[in-house]
């Protein structure tokens, strides 16, 4: 499957295999447990979701989006997805903090622009997490999710 070019809302999910410091930009001094993290954003601009979640992989981007500062750092799984022309991603913030387990490491990273109350747009899971089933539960909300592994 490949991440369509459509407009949507999108959730990058990423794995930290060792604790990490940030040591550039906003995030400086910041401590990343191991574990998993999953970037939540939306694209509606010219290419949609191809041409956002392209350029959060892309390790040569410059540093723009908040993502951007972690990427490097990170083995990045999976690519989740709805289609659509409204932003869900206040949405999946919403489903994801209700889970057992889930923190926010950087308070209003990604969400700085937010106007819902998230505390970020950047959760995090511990290691031993099945992603299986915070799938599952983003679907029981949003049953237009899709997935797409990229390892």
């Amino acid at each position: 499957m490949e991440i369509p070019p459509d407009p949507g809302s999108y959730i990058i999910v990423g794995r930290l295999a060792k604790e990490v410091c940030l040591t550039t930009g906003l995030f400086k001094g910041y401590l990343l447990a191991r574990g998993y993290y999953l970037y939540t954003g939306s694209a509606f601009g010219q290419g949609g979701l191809l041409a956002r979640t392209t350029g959060h992989l892309n390790p040569e981007t410059k540093k723009f989006w908040h993502f951007d500062h972690i990427k490097a750092h990170m083995n990045i799984d999976e690519i989740w997805y709805s289609l659509g022309g409204k932003y869900q991603e206040c949405q999946f913030i919403k489903v994801l903090a209700g889970m057992k387990n889930s923190s926010f490491p950087i308070h209003k990273f990604g969400s700085s622009d937010c106007t819902h109350g998230c505390p970020a747009h950047l959760v995090m899971y511990a290691p031993e997490t099945d992603l299986d089933s915070v799938f599952a539960l983003l679907v029981k909300h949003i049953s237009s999710m899709q997935r797409i592994s990229l390892t």
